[in-house]
């Protein structure tokens, strides 16, 4: 190939890098920097590897095509549709809608498992991990009397977790129940790992406080109005 050509090849892989550090879509950018590496590996081997440079050209693009293929194939992957399990789905569908199916399954992989029946899930006073009531009912207690009931979908600690104090109420499972349960340190390992899904994980837990908080307000002013009534009538 005479060096006219060659040179066309090295400008026209160089174009191509560059256009693929402008686009945002990670797939769009492996594919055209594997596409730029192509022309770099052709161009230096048709030039003569031992020429000046070009043993080393030869060499970093074959490994950087190397890498944007391993990403491309990693990115593909993970965009395959990936059904949630039918014993979880209406989990998925509550607090976890934004996450994809996918990442909700890692996020439960995170997780330790516990089947518990007859005993207390969470101790008030004592700090907690985040759980999930995946199966079953649990119940919340405040000075032994039962306060609420806790239905799968729904999280438990998510209070202590978020504001770094200890539980304010008891959480007990007179029945079979199944939760996820994620510690500090498995979030924190979360983070280091999948960053955007513990980010993720995070806006699900100030959701359901928030919800909560609201239920919370809720019930105090039907009370308030209910005593208005009461001493009215």
């Amino acid at each position: 190939m005479d060096f006219l050509s060659l040179t066309l090849l090295f400008f026209v892989s160089e174009l191509i890098l560059s256009i693929s550090y402008m686009t945002h879509r990670i797939l769009v950018l492996r594919s055209l920097a594997a596409v730029a590496y192509v022309g770099f590996i052709i161009a230096s081997y048709l030039s003569g590897l031992m020429k000046s440079g070009m043993i080393t050209t030869f060499c970093f693009a074959s490994l950087n095509f190397v890498f944007n293929v391993v990403h491309i194939i990693r990115l593909i992957y993970l965009k395959l549709p990936q059904p949630v399990p039918k014993n979880v789905k209406a989990v998925y569908e509550g607090y976890f809608s934004s996450l994809t199916p996918r990442e909700f399954i890692t996020l439960l992989r995170f997780a330790e498992h516990h089947t518990l029946e007859n005993e207390a899930i969470i101790q008030k006073g004592e700090y907690c991990s985040v759980s999930l009531v995946l199966w079953g009912k649990a119940y919340a207690s405040v000075q032994e009397k039962i306060v609420g009931e806790i239905l799968p979908g729904h999280f438990l600690g998510e209070i202590s977790y978020l504001t770094g104090k200890p539980a304010i109420a008891t959480v007990l499972a007179k029945e079979k129940v199944t939760v996820a349960s994620w510690s500090k340190e498995t979030i924190k390992a979360l983070a280091k790992k999948h960053d955007e899904l513990a980010a993720k994980f995070d806006q699900c837990l100030i959701k359901s406080l928030t919800d909560k908080l609201a239920l919370s307000n809720e019930n105090a002013l039907h009370s308030v109005l209910y005593q208005l009534e009461e001493e009215s009538s």
